[in-house]
């Protein structure tokens, strides 16, 4: 396991950072795929 830290900045206000591990950001991204966050979203993308 990696406990490195990674920040990641939000590209609408370059103040805001988030500060995880690549651990922690790939269980994320993998999860995001998956599509387990889709039934938070109770909006659409202009673009989708």
């Amino acid at each position: 396991m990696s406990f490195t830290p990674t920040d990641v900045r939000e590209s609408d206000d370059p103040g805001v950072v988030l500060t995880t591990t690549r651990t922690e950001l790939g269980a994320f991204l993998l999860g995001a795929k998956a599509g387990e966050f889709a039934p938070l979203i109770t909006w659409r993308l202009p673009y989708a």
